[in-house]
C-alpha cells in the first residue's frame, strides 16, 4: 500500500497533462500511487496511456463524465495510500512538495497539511486582484480547527494533504457535475478534523487559463455563479446526513459558509441577473428552522423586495417630473417623484435595456 495517493483528474487538458505529471513522477518520495481520471479528449487518453506504460505507479481511469468532482470521487474510491493529494491537469508542483509535506504528519494529531500557492497565467490573461492573497496562508504550523481559522483558510482542495482515513469514515465525497466542488469538500473535512499545519513553503503552481472556471465567474456566467448555492445544499445535505449539523460549533460554522456563499454568489452577478440567484437562493433547501437561519432568510426576502434600480426625469433640468423604479420583473412609474402613475410589465418594454 503507499503511503499518498495523488489523484489528478483531466479534461481537455492535453496541453497541459504531460507538464502536471511529469512534477509528480519526478517527486522527491517515491512511495505514491498517480491516479489520472479523464474524460476528456482522445488526446488527454493517450497522454494518461503513455504515462501509465512507462511508470507502475501511474494507473488511468476513464471518468463517468460528471465533472471535476465526480472524476475526484472515482479516484478517491480506487485510492490505496494512507494520504490524499489533489493535483489538477493544469497545474504543477515543486519536487519535494510530498516529501516534506508528509513529514509534519509525524504528529498524529495533524489531520491536514496545508502548503503555500504560487499563481501563474496564461500569456494575455491576468489574474484578478486579490487573488494571491486569497490563497495564501494566513497561518503557520499547528493550528487548531476552529471557525475563524477554517473560515480565513482558502478551500481549495489542490494544496492540501488528507488523510484517507478521515475522509473513508465520514464518507466526505465531492458535489458532482458542479462548479466550485472544491468547498464542500473542504468543509465536510474540517469539521471532522482537530489540527491543520500551515507549511509557509511555495509548493503548488496554480495555473489560470482564459477557459478556467473562475474565469467564467469573473465574466459573469450565471449557469456558472449558481454553483455556490447548489454546493451549500450538497454541504447541509451531507453534514445533516453525517448528524453533524447537531453539533452547535459545526452549525455556526454552516450559517456563516452559507451566508458568505449567497453574497459571493451576488457579488458575481451581473445587476440585472440578482433577483433570479436571490430567488435561486431562496428556494434552496438550505435554511435548518433554526431563528438565527430565519433571520438570514428574511434578509434575502428583504432584499428581493428593494428596488434594483431607479431613475429620476427632471423637467428643466431642476423640478421632478417622473421616477422610474424597477424591482423584480416591473417598472413603477411615479408622477412628481410620489404619485403612483404607472405599473409596467418589463417584457412590454423596448426602452428597458437603457437603465
Amino acid at each position: 500500500m503507499p503511503v499518498l495517493s495523488v489523484i489528478v483528474p483531466s479534461y481537455h487538458a492535453s496541453a497541459y497533462l504531460s507538464r502536471c505529471l511529469d512534477s509528480i513522477i519526478g517527486q522527491t518520495l517515491k512511495d505514491l500511487e498517480i491516479i489520472v481520471v479523464s474524460d476528456g479528449s482522445a488526446a488527454d487518453f493517450a497522454i494518461c496511456r503513455r504515462y501509465a506504460e512507462k511508470d507502475e505507479r501511474v494507473k488511468f481511469l476513464k471518468g463517468r463524465e460528471t465533472g471535476v468532482g465526480g472524476a475526484r470521487n472515482v479516484g478517491l474510491d480506487a485510492a490505496s495510500g494512507t494520504y490524499i493529494a489533489f493535483v489538477d491537469a493544469d497545474d504543477w508542483i515543486e519536487p519535494n512538495t510530498f516529501e516534506e509535506s508528509l513529514s509534519y504528519f509525524s504528529n498524529p494529531d495533524i489531520d491536514m497539511v496545508l502548503f503555500d500557492t504560487v499563481v501563474s497565467n496564461d500569456l494575455g490573461y491576468n489574474s484578478r486582484q486579490g487573488e494571491e492573497y486569497y490563497l495564501s496562508l494566513k497561518y503557520n504550523g499547528v493550528c487548531r480547527v476552529e471557525k475563524d481559522v477554517v473560515l480565513r483558510t482558502n478551500v481549495s482542495v489542490w494544496n492540501k494533504i488528507f488523510k484517507s482515513d478521515i475522509i473513508k469514515e465520514h464518507q466526505i465525497r465531492f458535489p458532482e457535475n458542479m462548479q466550485y466542488e472544491d468547498f464542500p469538500f473542504f468543509y465536510q473535512y474540517a469539521v471532522c478534523s482537530r489540527y491543520f499545519y500551515y507549511l509557509n513553503s511555495k509548493f503548488y503552481h496554480y495555473f489560470r487559463h482564459p477557459s478556467s472556471a473562475m474565469v467564467r465567474t469573473y465574466n459573469h456566467d450565471f449557469s456558472c455563479i449558481k454553483d455556490h448555492i447548489c454546493g451549500c445544499v450538497f454541504l447541509y445535505e451531507k453534514l445533516k446526513a453525517a448528524r453533524l449539523l447537531e453539533k452547535p460549533e459545526t452549525r455556526a460554522l454552516y450559517f456563516d459558509v452559507l451566508r458568505n456563499y449567497v453574497r459571493i454568489a451576488l457579488s458575481y452577478v451581473r445587476p440585472e441577473d440578482k433577483t433570479e440567484m436571490l430567488q435561486y437562493a431562496l428556494c434552496a433547501p438550505v435554511f435548518p428552522a433554526d431563528d438565527e437561519f430565519q433571520v438570514l432568510r428574511k434578509e434575502i426576502e428583504r432584499l428581493l423586495k428593494k428596488p434594483q434600480k431607479e431613475k429620476r426625469i427632471y423637467l428643466f433640468g431642476c423640478l421632478p417630473l417622473l421616477r422610474l423604479v424597477f424591482f423584480r420583473n416591473k417598472y413603477k412609474v411615479y408622477l412628481f417623484n410620489f404619485i403612483p402613475f404607472l405599473r409596467i410589465l418589463k417584457k412590454n418594454l423596448d426602452f428597458t435595456r437603457g437603465f
